[in-house]
């Protein structure tokens, strides 16, 4: 990134169209112990639920299960 221009140097796919995967799981983190600190919670010992929907959505290697 040139930070004078603000225009990038070099770029490789960057047209590309990608899954926000990666967004999601970051938020789904965020969100996750932001709750385990709120409630106190212990985070080796708390399962969060999903739906059925989010436990069988494509593109995630998170090992969702649905409760």
């Amino acid at each position: 990134m040139d930070a004078i221009k603000g225009k990038g140097l070099y770029s490789k796919g960057d047209s590309e169209v990608r899954e926000m995967a990666s967004l999601t799981k970051i938020m789904t983190a965020y969100v996750s112990l932001q709750l385990v600190k709120e409630f106190r919670l212990d985070l080796n010992k708390t399962m969060f639920t999903v739906s059925e929907n989010a436990s069988i959505t494509p593109g995630t290697t998170a090992n969702l299960r649905a409760a």
